[in-house]
């Protein structure tokens, strides 16, 4: 990954973590489907809690720091983002609903990991560089102290 200024550092932590997860997740659509259930189920646990937390503090500390930089409401990236958070979040119910059901459609799998990858270099890629070029050393430390103290 990019060096990232240091208030961003507990972010894209979890970004490789997500990574990770996105990497298990699609290699596991190859495999027999006890070895892909437990991968799922896996993936399901860190979705419904580091992934949760990730997301949450993206839109409640994240956003309302760009909000003097960037009209948020209107702001391309700003809505790309919160839009694959909605649309990875359909994924894990998804993902969730066929596991009940003990099915696995490897489709869902691959695309799931995708989608997460995707995302997260988006977020590396292009939000946050532009982040970090819109605000100050001021802005930037202030929000590093919100993201530590979430």
């Amino acid at each position: 990954m990019m060096e990232r200024h240091p208030s961003l550092h507990p972010l894209s932590h979890d970004h490789h973590h997500g990574l990770v997860q996105a990497r298990r997740l699609s290699r596991s659509a190859g495999q027999p489907q006890e070895e892909a259930l437990q991968v799922v189920r896996a993936f399901l646990r860190f979705a419904h809690s580091a992934l949760r937390e990730h997301f949450r503090v993206e839109e409640e500390v994240l956003l309302p720091a760009l909000s003097p930089y960037l009209p948020i409401a209107s702001d391309e990236q700003c809505q790309r983002m919160l839009q694959e958070h909605q649309q990875i979040w359909r994924h894990v119910d998804s993902l969730h609903s066929a596991i009940q059901r003990n099915e696995i459609p490897m489709h869902l799998l691959a695309e799931t990991a995708s989608l997460l990858e995707r995302h997260i270099r988006f977020e590396e890629r292009e939000m946050f560089p532009r982040l970090e070029s819109l605000l100050s050393e001021e802005a930037l430390q202030e929000l590093g102290e919100m993201l530590r103290g979430k």
